[in-house]
C-alpha cells in the first residue's frame, strides 16, 4: 500500500473528491440517512494512516462516512458542506472542532482549501504590526507565532479577532448541517499552546451542542504502522498513529450512542 498522490497523505486510493473546488475525503458520499457523519481536519481524515477512527466506527452504531479534509478549518468546512449540498445526510453529524488561527479574517486570508496556508495579510494587519516583514510567512501558524513574540498586547487584538471569527463561522456551519450536531475535542499542544489553538471552553459552550473532550498526548504519538514518504516524517511524527485512531475510537463508540 502506498501513500495516494493527492497530496493529502492518505494511504490506499478511496479519496472521493467533493465538487470542483478540489476537496477530497474519503467518504463514502452517501453513506445514508442513519449514518454518522464525521467532518474535520487532517485527524478526522487520518493522514498517515490506513484506517483512521472514523472508519473503525464504521458499524458500531450504523454506517459511518468520514469528511475529514486534509489541513482543513471552519472555511474548508463550510466550503465542503457548500459543496455537497443536498447530498450531504445522516442521523448524526460529528465535527470535530478545528483551531481558531487557519481561518480568513480582518487581518488575514487563508487558503480556501487548505486553510493552514497563508495566501496575503490586509492593510488592518499591517497597520497594527509596521515593523513586521510579511513575505517570510507561508503558514499561518509561522505568522501568529511571530506576532506573538513581537508584541503580545498588540497579538491580543489578532486573537480575538479570530475567536470572534471562529464562533460567527462554527455557528454558521452548525446550523447548515441536516441533523443532530455533536462536537469532538481531541485536544493537543502546539507553538501557540493548546490545540486546537486559540480555542476556549467558553467558545465550545457558546455553540451549545454537545461536546467529547479527548486529550491526544503528544508523548505517546509515534510513527509505528504509518504509511509515508521519507520526507513527510517531520509531519507524521505530530499525528495521531493507528494506535491513537483506536484509541480515539474506543472513547467515541459509546459517545455515538447517543446519537441514534
Amino acid at each position: 500500500m502506498g501513500v495516494h498522490d493527492t497530496g493529502t497523505d492518505v494511504p490506499g486510493s478511496g479519496l472521493v473528491q467533493i465538487g470542483n473546488a478540489g476537496l477530497r475525503c474519503r467518504g463514502p458520499l452517501d453513506a445514508g440517512p442513519d449514518a454518522t457523519v464525521f467532518l474535520g481536519g487532517s485527524e478526522t481524515l487520518g493522514r498517515f494512516v490506513a484506517h483512521p477512527f472514523p472508519m473503525l466506527l464504521n458499524g458500531v452504531h450504523g454506517p459511518t462516512a468520514n469528511f475529514g479534509v486534509a489541513h482543513g478549518g471552519v472555511d474548508c468546512l463550510l466550503g465542503l458542506v457548500g459543496e455537497l449540498g443536498d447530498s450531504l445526510r445522516g442521523r448524526c453529524f460529528i465535527v470535530q472542532l478545528p483551531c481558531a488561527a487557519n481561518l480568513t479574517n480582518s487581518f488575514f486570508r487563508v487558503h480556501p482549501r487548505r486553510n493552514d496556508r497563508l495566501v496575503a495579510v490586509t492593510p488592518a494587519l499591517q497597520r497594527l504590526f509596521p515593523e513586521v516583514d510579511y513575505s517570510e510567512f507561508a503558514f499561518v501558524r509561522a505568522l501568529l507565532v511571530a506576532l506573538r513574540d513581537q508584541n503580545r498586547t498588540r497579538f491580543g487584538r489578532v486573537r480575538e479577532e479570530l475567536r470572534a471569527t471562529w464562533l460567527r463561522r462554527m455557528r454558521l456551519l452548525v446550523a447548515r448541517l441536516p441533523g443532530e450536531v455533536h462536537l469532538l475535542w481531541l485536544v493537543g499542544h502546539g507553538p501557540l499552546g493548546a490545540e486546537p489553538a486559540l480555542i476556549t471552553d467558553q467558545m465550545v459552550a457558546a455553540l451549545g451542542r454537545p461536546f467529547l473532550r479527548i486529550v491526544v498526548d503528544q508523548a505517546k504519538l509515534d510513527t509505528s504502522g504509518m504509511i509515508f514518504a521519507p520526507q513527510d516524517i517531520a509531519a507524521a511524527r505530530h499525528m495521531p498513529g493507528p494506535q491513537q485512531h483506536r484509541e480515539i475510537a474506543r472513547v467515541v463508540a459509546g459517545w455515538m450512542g447517543e446519537c441514534r
